[in-house]
């Protein structure tokens, strides 16, 4: 028997918030049907065949079927809502219209989007009814675009920072051949972009960079870009996708790009300099080795006693290993919280951006050292060496800075007759900062007269005197006395960065931390409030009694630059005393 009519006038299912809706008619061996699906779970799919990926989301779907029963003609649109597959989400695909016949599936102009960004897709793929599948061995055609999107899209794989990312990017990919081989192709541009990364004040602007893609291999034709801070860097090579797994060879040259960090991530401290060098990023994509021969002619590199342990946050999508050296002249700079040294020598850095490791041995040009009553002068010749990560006893991870130092300054003492003289003291600093009972020092004078405690009592303050009164041993309470002070946070090697950042970070006028070692520290802050009108606050951070005042301030409105620093307000401390002012002001930025 064979049916000749069938009709289905209406269905309807409901299932929490899924809907479905259907009509049908069957004649003469052929079909017309009208189904309308609204949030369907893509996940139910593998109910029908579990070897299906799984794949999250849900679907709505508007279907017109005509045409002979065994092969119909169907016109679909349908709109895919937060499609999930693995780590992955695209927030929304809409097709606008799909048509499935005898030999294709073809659709056109179809729309994906991820957040606030979105391309377009569009393409034909084999299909036979009977047997119902997709043939991996006939031609297909596939286009996705992007077209003017913003250059921020690289949040999604990149740990940007998006208010100091603009420009646009314009790309293509196009797959032709079969299933089994596909051939793809396409293209990348951005012109005039600029990205900011997180943890890096120091961004790259203009930049100007064109890749084409084969299928085998993505070819830089141009990458050029400028950093936020001055210099620039250039990029050439390839991508390889031909093996299992993608592979980078990639060169950067850099001349004379400028970083300027004022925290560096990962170790903390702050760095600036001008670098100059090439570097490779050659091998596998995920773990792909990063060497080369870097010069810093200018700059400095402020390293604390003690790193930072880094925050977690999005991980990078590469962790390459580092060969890298970086070799510094004469006008580079190294601090410690109370050492200025002018500095060459060479970096050795190992490990991974993860693990990082570092090596380096450093001759003093020239430069001090602060003391508490006494700035010493390096003398040349003079070697420090650098080691990172070294772990202590205590099990701390830190920046083991070693000294083989002469020093010299003067003092001015009471000779053996009572007379005061002054004298030059050579100081001999041997061992490793962070640990007093290593850290070895001997003292001598000239003209001779002074005896090695005598001398390293002057260089002390008052704490060492009142060790000494107590009968300590002078050289014991000396060595830590410069443990400590190299170790401390709040000195001025550190103060600069951390003022900047601060008064940047909240649109301050000015910011400083006045610390002078024999006073309590001081904060002191200017915020323009609006049209002229501002607030100034004082407040001592350490001390027998703290203490603070408030000023409430209007600049008066002169064209006159000089008047222009007139300010007059009301303003009070914590003696509750009130007064009015009148002043003028000098800032320097």
């Amino acid at each position: 028997l064979r049916t000749e009519r069938a009709q289905l006038n209406s269905l309807r299912w409901v299932s929490d918030q899924t809907r479905l809706q259907a009509q049908a008619e069957y004649y003469n061996e052929q079909v017309s049907a009208d189904l309308e699906l609204q949030q369907f779970p893509l996940a139910w799919v593998r109910l029908w065949d579990a070897s299906l990926p799984q794949v999250d989301g849900r679907v709505d779907l508007s279907l017109i079927a005509q045409g002979d029963a065994q092969s119909p003609r169907l016109n679909l649109s349908a709109t895919l809502q937060n499609l999930t597959y693995g780590d992955y989400t695209i927030d929304r695909v809409l097709f606008s219209e799909i048509f499935v016949e005898e030999g294709r599936i073809a659709t056109e102009d179809a729309l994906v989007r991820i957040g606030d960004y979105q391309a377009r897709l569009s393409g034909e793929l084999p299909f036979r009814w009977s047997p119902l599948e997709i043939p991996r061995e006939e031609p297909i055609r596939l286009a996705l675009s992007l077209r003017e999107q913003p250059l921020s899209i690289l949040e999604l794989a990149l740990p940007i920072d998006k208010e100091r990312t603009r420009g646009t990017v314009n790309a293509t990919l196009q797959i032709a051949g079969t299933l089994n081989e596909p051939r793809p192709q396409g293209s990348l541009r951005v012109v005039d972009g600029a990205v900011g990364f997180e943890s890096f004040r120091t961004a790259l602007e203009q930049i100007g960079l064109q890749v084409e893609f084969d299928g085998q291999q993505a070819r830089v034709l141009q990458a050029v870009a400028h950093s936020s801070e001055g210099g620039t860097l250039n990029l050439t090579g390839s991508a390889n996708f031909a093996g299992e797994k993608p592979t980078l060879d990639l060169r950067a040259t850099l001349e004379g790009l400028t970083l300027n960090e004022p925290k560096l991530p990962v170790i903390g401290g702050s760095a600036r300099g001008a670098v100059s060098g090439t570097v490779n990023l050659a091998g596998d994509f995920e773990r792909p080795r990063l060497e080369g021969n870097l010069q810093v002619k200018q700059g400095f590199l402020f390293l604390p006693a003690e790193f930072e342990t880094a925050e977690g946050g999005e991980p990078l999508p590469i962790d390459p290993t580092l060969n890298l050296r970086v070799d510094t002249a004469e006008e580079f700079l190294f601090r410690n919280p109370n050492l200025d040294a002018r500095m060459v020598g060479n970096l050795e850095v190992s490990g991974s951006l993860r693990n990082l490791v570092m090596e380096g041995t450093f001759g003093i040009r020239g430069g001090a050292m602060r003391l508490p009553t006494a700035r010493l002068r390096l003398e040349p010749d003079s070697l420090v060496r650098v080691s990172y990560p070294y772990t202590t006893l205590q099990g701390e991870t830190l920046a083991r800075i070693d000294l083989d130092v002469r020093a010299s300054t003067s003092v001015v003492a009471v000779d053996f007759t009572g007379t005061p003289q002054r004298y030059r003291v050579e100081v001999d600093i041997r061992g490793a900062l962070d640990d007093p009972e290593r850290l070895q020092m001997t003292a001598r004078s000239d003209p001779p007269g002074l005896s090695e405690q005598t001398i390293l009592s002057l260089l002390g303050r008052g704490e060492v005197l009142s060790a000494l009164a107590r009968g300590a041993d002078p050289a014991d309470v000396f060595r830590q006395q410069i443990g400590e002070i190299l170790g401390a946070q709040v000195l001025p090697g550190l103060l600069a960065p951390i003022e900047t950042g601060i008064a940047q970070a909240f649109d301050l006028e000015q910011f400083s931390l006045d610390y002078t070692g024999l006073q309590p520290a001081t904060l002191y802050l200017v915020k323009n409030l609006f049209d002229g009108v501002g607030i100034a606050y004082r407040r001592t951070l350490s001390g027998g009694s703290a203490s603070y005042q408030v000023r409430l301030f209007y600049r008066l409105p002169f064209r006159n630059p000089l008047l222009q620093r007139l300010r007059v307000g009301f303003g009070f401390d914590e003696r509750d005393n009130r007064f009015i002012f009148l002043e003028g002001t000098v800032l320097f930025r």
